[in-house]
């Protein structure tokens, strides 16, 4: 659990985590002190004001998510619920001790899923508490003058804004873009079922023009970069002109530059130049096996990807390397409790473009490894 804080929000989430647990433990938040006097409460005015930040706070996740009305109630009911909650601490500045316990329980609930603090609701929550956890004396000690809240909350919309302008905005208009460029290319893939060779280039065409301008609307992203490699793929495939293959290249670089630690990338690029071996091409088995090196590097415990690095090294002649990842596969198979994960149940190589293949076992993998070992094996003794 720990690790998994620590390596999905960084170190900086983990110290705090720590120093959360630690406070927590060491005081309760509703601890009465001196400070907690008539005089310190919280004025009906600023409190209707926190209630409303609050209600309109609830609504912003949502309409940004969706638009049915079903999950417009809902959030507000759980605000409504909040706020009847959390009125003695709003208003006095104490928060019961069961109620926090029981929020950290759910937190701590929610961190246990996989890449839980990844998602917003779970690592806002987490700070929310956290500030909540504080002892009052901390909080009280540092109020703010009107001119410097003023600043503050002009500092904060700043923000906004420009979080709206550099990171949001972009999101949505490369978004756009995307959705274009496939309805394009769903289209080709459709004119070329029916024969109609000359409609196939006008709609790649739009759906290469709808895929580059999402480059420029939102440039930190690799997905359409993916998309336009995709698509100079199955151009080459169908017409093996060498311009299609070198823009695959180009356009696979720029996606590996904007996420270079992607294992489904890298096991994507490994299966295009493996469309290009064909039994033949030894400098595409070459940049396979490097692709699936990497890929197995960024993710070393899944099987299948052992496995189907032990086959490309099987196809170069690399027997002794063919027989290690094969070993190895076959060890971290055993090691795995999901049954549909397992490679007894899934083929070595799935992807549609690799059927018909003959130099590639598209059935069980777990065969294909248990054969490779064992014949590897079996040549070593002779």
């Amino acid at each position: 659990f720990i690790m998994e804080v620590w390596a999905t929000a960084g170190s900086l989430t983990l110290l705090a985590f720590g120093w959360l647990a630690w406070r927590f433990c060491r005081e309760s938040s509703c601890q009465e002190t001196s400070l907690a006097g008539s005089e310190q409460q919280v004025q009906p005015c600023a409190v209707r004001a926190i209630y409303l930040g609050a209600l309109a706070g609830g609504f912003v996740p949502v309409f940004l998510l969706t638009s049915h009305e079903l999950f417009l109630l809902l959030p507000f009911l759980l605000v409504v619920f909040g706020v009847n909650k959390l009125h003695p601490w709003v208003h006095k500045g104490c928060l019961s001790a069961p109620l926090l316990k029981i929020a950290l329980a759910g937190w701590l609930i929610n961190l246990l899923a996989v890449g839980g603090i990844g998602i917003p609701g779970v690592a806002v929550s987490g700070w929310l508490l956290l500030a909540l956890a504080l002892p009052r004396p901390i909080v009280r000690a540092g109020e703010l003058t009107r001119r410097a809240s003023g600043s503050l909350l002009l500092l904060s919309l700043l923000l906004v804004v420009a979080f709206y302008f550099t990171a949001l905005l972009p999101i949505y208009q490369a978004s756009s873009h995307l959705t274009a460029g496939h309805l394009a290319a769903k289209q080709a893939e459709e004119q070329m079922l029916q024969g109609r060779g000359d409609r196939v280039n006008r709609y790649w065409e739009q759906a290469r023009s709808s895929w580059i301008d999402a480059t420029r609307s939102d440039p930190y992203s690799s997905v359409p970069w993916v998309e336009l490699a995709r698509l100079s793929w199955q151009r080459w495939q169908q017409f093996h002109r060498l311009d299609d293959y070198r823009q695959m290249q180009q356009y696979a670089e720029q996606a590996v530059r904007l996420n270079s630690r992607s294992y489904i990338l890298q096991a994507m690029i490994g299966d295009w130049y493996l469309a290009t071996y064909a039994g033949k091409d030894m400098k595409g088995l070459r940049l396979a096996i490097s692709a699936y090196r990497k890929a197995q590097q960024f993710y070393p415990n899944s099987a299948i990807l052992t496995a189907r690095l032990a086959w490309l090294y099987h196809l170069g002649g690399e027997s002794e390397n063919a027989t290690r990842e094969a070993i190895r596969s076959l060890e971290l198979d055993k090691r795995n409790p999901h049954i549909e994960f397992k490679m007894s149940v899934r083929p070595l190589f799935e992807r549609a473009f690799l059927s018909g293949v003959d130099y590639l076992p598209l059935t069980n993998a777990l065969a294909a490894m248990e054969n490779l070992s064992s014949s590897s094996q079996q040549s070593e003794k002779e």
